[in-house]
């Protein structure tokens, strides 16, 4: 049988083992978060380039814009609209679950780090993080996607009301400039 000082350095050395092992988690948790983070930025990029394109298109007062019909831009730019949101919602919905995994092994590993500490030193550290902070991080986290992809939406809305107000109703004839 182990005596008391050979079973507390078990224990240390299984805290030791377990926090090692969370931090390694963490730093795969990270690599994981910049990734989605540059790809739902550049996804995002690309959609506001586009819609910026369609509406510098309108803008110019360019005739062969002019007197298209608006509902082509409008379903061009659904087209582009509906794929590039699903895909944001689901690279952020992403997002939210892994970092919500990293909170939680943070939090387990400050546990971790303060029994340890309780085993060598017989004090306790401060933990950082509790439950009801982990749970308001995880709120705002989902308050602020929810009003990125409205912004997002937003795009798609102002493109649509510039459409409907600059270009010609299905049905009308255009009337081009005679030079």
């Amino acid at each position: 049988m182990a005596t008391t000082p050979e079973r507390e350095q078990q224990q240390m050395e299984a805290l030791e083992n377990k926090i090692k092992e969370r931090k390694i988690l963490l730093k795969e948790h990270d690599s994981r978060l910049s990734y989605l983070q540059s790809k739902g930025f550049e996804l995002g990029n690309f959609y506001l380039v586009f819609q910026g394109v369609i509406l510098t298109a309108i803008a110019s007062g360019d005739s062969v814009f002019r007197c298209l019909d608006r509902s082509l831009l409008i379903s061009v730019s659904a087209l582009a609209t509906l794929p590039n949101l699903f895909a944001l919602y689901l690279i952020g919905e992403e997002y939210i679950k892994i970092i919500t995994q990293r909170d939680d092994i943070s939090i387990r590993c400050d546990t971790d780090n303060n029994e340890l500490a309780i085993l060598k030193t017989g004090n306790p550290q401060k933990v950082t993080v509790g439950k009801r902070v982990d749970s308001l991080r995880r709120h705002v986290r989902i308050f602020c996607f929810v009003i990125c992809m409205a912004c997002f939406l937003g795009v798609f809305v102002v493109v649509v009301l510039v459409c409907m107000k600059t270009l010609r109703k299905p049905g009308t004839k255009c009337k081009h400039k005679q030079s």
